[in-house]
């Protein structure tokens, strides 16, 4: 965790640069590696490099997952 201070407010980051995570909302879990952070007033992306063609994507930190999150089947 990256925590900056300014003026006006306190900014924390739950991913550092270098962490590997899974995209939470992707059909296929794969991990993917933080290569960015952008902080701007009103929000935090972060920059996620996805192998196997390892394209570079940016993501709010609500579609990222510090574990692995299986698939789920419906079963009945």
């Amino acid at each position: 965790m990256t925590t900056i201070e300014t003026s006006r407010r306190i900014i924390s980051t739950r991913y550092d640069i270098g962490d590997v995570i899974y995209h939470r909302l992707a059909e296929e879990r794969r991990r993917g590696m933080v290569t960015g952070i952008v902080i701007t007033p009103e929000e935090t992306k972060y920059w996620v490099t996805w192998p196997p063609d390892f394209v570079e994507k940016t993501h709010y930190e609500c579609e990222l997952s510090s574990e692995y999150v299986p698939d789920y089947e419906l079963t009945g």
